[in-house]
């Protein structure tokens, strides 16, 4: 596999962030970008690394909806293009706050296994 940061990585990234990518091929690119700014039970700020635009040039407002969409619970997404930033508001009975900690932070085994269930799980 290539290292982080390598063209090879860039350009599966690009891959995953086509606009027929599933809400998990974004969400395994999308995450990789993302850092916890802010978090209470309810309501989560995540910053954008400053090179997301170019490792995931597709990446816009629709696609944001449909990789957190995938998630129940979620009830307002709001992207802040200029800060590099996004608020998502959701309901923590269905989104422990431990579980973001896990989607963004863990392994990408161990966060695309929580994701899976999740979905899974969605009624």
């Amino acid at each position: 596999m290539a290292p982080k940061n390598s063209p090879d990585d860039k350009r599966h990234t690009m891959t995953e962030t086509s606009t027929s990518a599933t809400p998990r091929e974004l969400f395994k690119a999308l995450r990789k970008h993302l850092t916890i700014a802010h978090h209470v039970p309810g309501r989560l700020r995540v910053r954008f690394s400053a090179n997301v635009l170019t490792a995931l040039p597709q990446m816009d407002k629709a696609q944001l909806d449909t990789v957190l969409g995938a998630l129940p619970g979620i009830t307002d997404v709001r992207l802040n293009a200029l800060a590099g930033s996004a608020v998502i508001t959701y309901l923590p009975a269905r989104i422990p706050v431990a579980s973001w900690h896990t989607l963004i932070n863990a392994d990408e085994h161990d966060a695309l296994a929580l994701l899976d269930d999740m979905t899974a799980h969605a009624v």
